[in-house]
């Protein structure tokens, strides 16, 4: 029986629900963003997964949220924590069919997921506001932990982190 990418990439992939540390004192790149969105803003999370950090903005800061999640266990936890959850494929410009309106459009270690990043980043830029802002976080390729295992030849995918066995696209940092 044949098994289509997309439902051999969900068999793969875990449902990261965990809780987020206080993202008002977090250095990372999380609290990076959490600190640029604007209370009462409007949000769309793009692969919000369970929806936590989409979660902390709608309660802390007065955020409208929703979220876009193809993975349906982890759309499920979503619905339960954002206004609305839209559970459809992030793939192409027509990801974004139907949504207007957005302060703000979420990327949080998304885009290393996708065949075609660029193409669903300019769908989502039809659905900003003037004015609005896209935030994107991904991992680093190019972190030391990264380079160390790299320097001792070994290229080893794991469950998680920079190195996660569903990544298909890899980015450096700034």
């Amino acid at each position: 029986m044949a098994m289509n990418i997309n439902e051999n990439v969900n068999t793969l992939r875990p449902i990261y629900d965990f809780p987020l540390p206080s993202l008002e004192d977090d250095h990372g790149s999380r609290g990076l963003v959490y600190r640029a969105i604007l209370s009462g803003s409007r949000v769309l999370d793009v692969g919000c997964d369970t929806g936590r950090f989409g979660e902390v903005l709608r309660i802390q800061k007065n955020c409208t949220v929703d979220g876009v999640e193809p993975y349906l266990p982890a759309a499920e936890v979503a619905q339960t924590r954002l206004n609305q959850v839209f559970i459809r494929a992030i793939d192409n410009e027509k990801s974004f069919d139907g949504l207007i309106n957005y302060d703000a459009i979420l990327f949080l270690d998304i885009l290393e997921h996708l065949q075609n990043p660029w193409a669903v980043i300019k769908g989502a830029m039809k659905v900003l506001q003037p004015g609005g802002t896209i935030h994107i976080v991904v991992p680093n390729i190019a972190h030391i932990s990264v380079v160390r295992r790299l320097l001792q030849g070994n290229f080893e995918y794991s469950n998680c982190g920079t190195m996660d066995r569903t990544h298909i696209r890899w980015f450096t940092g700034v």
